[in-house]
């Protein structure tokens, strides 16, 4: 990935989401549907969260988050 896009990604900022991701996919598997929202949310937000603060961004996401009015 790092030659790909001709940056080195820190593996340990994402860290932070897997034990949400972890706890969540199982029990979303289970049925429940309270729960299941619930974790769907929490998963979605853990990985918008990532995506949005992690420190280096390709081009293209810089230019779409300035294109919406968002930190980049």
């Amino acid at each position: 990935m790092a030659y790909l896009f001709h940056r080195w990604v820190y593996p340990f900022y994402f860290y932070v989401t897997v034990p949400v991701i972890a706890m969540g996919l199982p029990r979303i598997l289970l049925g429940d549907r309270i729960s299941e929202y619930i974790l769907y949310g929490l998963i979605i937000v853990q990985i918008t969260w990532f995506f949005l603060y992690f420190p280096v961004k390709p081009e293209w996401f810089t230019d779409f988050l300035l294109a919406i009015g968002a930190p980049a």
